[in-house]
């Protein structure tokens, strides 16, 4: 919705970005709180009937224009569900199915802590070396109050002191496990190994097999095989 606020005239798009930032930080300071109860927040709802409005209120003046109200509305039912199964799940009316999938998640989580996303944040700040792969701009005001603060867990090193304000590094975490980062090989291949990982003599091949390849590399590959090249 933030993404297709922009492709509107800028008095429309602001419409639409302002509630829509209103609405998201009543979700997280608001109504997330209220939910551990088992209820809504009053104030996330009215955040929410605001954004509806603004999106009813949008003027098609063409073809384009009746797109972009077409797709608004669509983002806004989205919006609209995700919140009404959240608010589900908060009341109780979990399915059983659904809770088995969670504490079975949770055992993983718990039986191997890599899953936790800590590590993928890691590595993601620490990069291939060269560059990082995580940056953090100077507006994400929360993440750099918080996450260089948080201390690791005292029975789980691993793992991070839930007692100390954890949601944004959570947060960030949880989109790091969304995009699962491995960095890239660095040392290349330089010749062959037997089944017990001993470098067998002999010259470096120049050529490698499917599982070696990057996708640029296998893309390359192909465009040589057909005598073809990429514009």
């Amino acid at each position: 919705m933030n993404q297709l606020a922009y492709a509107l005239p800028e008095d429309s798009g602001s419409s639409i970005r302002n509630p829509l930032l209103d609405y998201a930080d009543q979700v997280r300071h608001s109504e997330w709180p209220a939910m551990a109860g088992g209820k809504p927040s009053h104030t996330a709802s009215l955040a929410l009937a605001h954004l509806t409005q603004s999106v009813f209120d949008l003027k098609a003046e063409d073809f384009r224009g009746l797109a972009l109200y077409q797709q608004a509305l669509r983002l806004l039912a989205a919006i609209e569900d995700n919140r009404a199964e959240r608010l589900d799940s908060a009341n109780g009316s979990v399915p059983l199915v659904l809770w088995l999938v969670l504490i079975a998640g949770a055992m993983i989580t718990l039986g191997w802590w890599p899953w936790g996303g800590w590590d993928q944040m890691r590595a993601r700040i620490r990069g291939d070396g060269e560059s990082p792969m995580l940056y953090v701009f100077s507006t994400c005001i929360d993440f750099i109050r918080t996450v260089p603060a948080l201390q690791h867990d005292p029975d789980r090193p691993e793992d991070i002191d839930t007692n100390a304000e954890d949601h944004v590094g959570d947060e960030a975490r949880y989109a790091c496990m969304s995009r699962p980062y491995t960095p890239a090989r660095k040392k290349p291949f330089d010749g062959q190994y037997d089944p017990l990982s001993r470098a067998i003599p002999s010259s470096p091949r120049t050529w490698k097999v499917l599982s070696e390849m990057t996708y640029d590399e296998f893309f390359e590959a192909v465009d040589r095989k057909r005598d073809r090249v990429r514009i």
